[in-house]
């Protein structure tokens, strides 16, 4: 378990990058491309990516408190991880917060607020990819310490 937890944060940012560049490809068609009348699937590819990301995500996290218990004696997974756990519930939350704001975008109707929206819902990744960091290393460090200590 100490080992499939990393493979599956990795794939999970293999996804996240998929996820990323999906979307950036809706956000630059152009609406006299052949490509346009395609762009309704794409959304809905977009959003059911989403809910992927988030399922993998609380997984991941519900993972991550499993190989906590497995590897550390003491029965606190969230404080004894280097904040590895904390920074995974973040994460979490910025995820859901997305998914949130990209789901209810269409109902938004005043178009500057729409944007601001929109703008807000493309930068969250780059949060979301920042949090994903500091939980590789701290994730690193706790299994480089759980392994020392066997």
């Amino acid at each position: 378990m100490s080992l499939i937890h990393p493979l599956f944060m990795l794939a999970f940012f293999y996804f996240l990058f998929i996820q990323r560049n999906l979307g950036n490809r809706i956000l630059n068609l152009k609406e006299k491309s052949p490509e346009y009348q395609d762009r309704e699937k794409l959304v809905e590819t977009h959003k059911s990516y989403a809910y992927g990301l988030t399922a993998m995500c609380f997984f991941g996290l519900m993972g991550g408190v499993i190989t906590a218990w497995k590897l550390i004696k003491d029965w606190a997974p969230f404080m004894n991880t280097y904040g590895h756990g904390f920074i995974g519930v973040l994460a979490f939350a910025f995820i859901v917060i997305s998914l949130i704001i990209g789901s209810t975008m269409k109902s938004v109707v005043k178009p500057k607020i729409r944007e601001r929206f929109l703008t807000f819902h493309i930068n969250i990744i780059y949060i979301i990819f920042g949090l994903g960091i500091l939980s590789l290393v701290s994730g690193g460090t706790v299994l480089f310490f759980s392994f020392q200590g066997n």
